[in-house]
């Protein structure tokens, strides 16, 4: 099994070099596809250039590519956006060699252990889906019930990225791909993505999520985006340890990013 990893950029980036080290024991080929502007027309931020090199001179990252999205403002338009740029990195690590693909985003990670647990024994499936421990406000603070939401996880390299979804289960539309007939739901005691949803460096940052997130668009303006990004009640958090060292990196090697 040789495994691609497809990241896309365009939010999230002081989550990208966490992740990144997270997963490239693991990863035979990383694809990072990113974007100058967000669907809506945005720009990125202004160290993102220096920053993408650096992983790049780093062996971080094997393969940058950069792809300029259409503008649009409706939800699904900005998903199949989003849709299309996977769907990039698919072809660069199937050029090189993957069997298997894994999609993230800047701000998604898997626990190491539970990871090479599952590698090593995959089921003979077109696509197989995880579920989601959600983060919030901070990398100390995640949700107490783990979400609802499946998202595909390990697929074959094959399939190319589209519209459909077969499963039982509710499912990330946004990184689903065509003609699976079969597939397998891991408990979340096998493996879980640890999604840091509304965690970002401050303010701004969330800002730059909601202008390329087509699911951050339904939920309305900017300002009831905020708004519903601190809903949750304490009693319904837990504090947890930064499991993946983002704390450290902000507060170390990211300071020369932003200043």
């Amino acid at each position: 099994m040789k495994l691609g990893v497809t990241y896309i950029a365009f939010s999230g980036l002081e989550l990208l070099k966490p992740s990144i080290l997270n997963i490239r024991p693991f990863a035979h080929h990383i694809a990072v596809v990113w974007s100058k502007t967000s669907a809506t027309g945005e720009p990125i931020v202004s160290y993102a250039e220096n920053l993408l090199k650096d992983l790049v001179d780093s062996n971080l990252i094997d393969d940058l590519l950069e792809y300029t999205p259409k503008v649009v403002t409706n939800p699904q338009f900005m998903q199949d956006n989003c849709r299309t740029k996977r769907e990039i990195g698919r072809v660069s690590c199937k050029n090189a060699g993957c069997t298997h693909h894994l999609i993230r985003d800047c701000d998604e990670f898997h626990d190491p252990i539970q990871l090479e647990t599952v590698l090593n024994s995959l089921p003979a499936v077109d696509c197989s889906l995880t579920r989601i421990w959600e983060y919030v406000d901070n990398p100390n603070t995640r949700l107490k019930d783990i979400s609802g939401l499946y998202v595909p996880f390990l697929q074959r390299i094959d399939l190319k990225l589209a519209k459909f979804r077969p499963f039982p289960v509710i499912c990330d539309m946004g990184r689903t791909v065509e003609n699976v007939k079969t597939w397998y739901i891991y408990d979340a005691k096998k493996i879980v993505m640890h999604h840091y949803t509304l965690v970002r460096y401050d303010e701004l940052e969330m800002k730059r999520k909601y202008q390329g997130h087509g699911h951050c668009h339904r939920i309305g303006s900017l300002e009831q985006f905020l708004k519903w990004t601190k809903r949750f009640k304490p009693e319904e958090m837990e504090q947890v340890p930064d499991y993946f060292g983002i704390l450290d990196y902000w507060n170390g090697e990211f300071q020369q990013w932003i200043k």
